[in-house]
């Protein structure tokens, strides 16, 4: 399934490796049931949260860096790229 906060796409995934200027930095905080996600955004200061469909505890540790992918649903963190689902604005 290729909705957002599931499985990414091959073409979403290649689209996020050429247009690298929409990617933003940003700090993981883990929530309690590990399939949200607080991101605190760097540039506007601001937080937002998004969802994945798996639990990622053993995948990626709370306070990680991230770069968030707006316009794609994309999260990346190291190698590790997921499809993630805003939860809100």
């Amino acid at each position: 399934m290729f909705l957002p906060g599931h499985r990414t796409h091959p073409i979403q995934a290649r689209l996020g490796r050429q247009g690298t200027d929409r990617w933003v930095d940003a700090l993981a905080h883990l929530d309690t049931d590990v399939h949200t996600i607080a991101l605190d955004l760097w540039t506007s200061g601001r937080r937002m949260t998004v969802w994945h469909h798996a639990a990622l505890g053993g995948l990626l540790s709370d306070g990680a860096p991230v770069r968030l992918h707006p316009d794609l649903n994309l999260m990346r963190s190291g190698d590790l790229l997921l499809c993630v689902a805003p939860v809100d604005h």
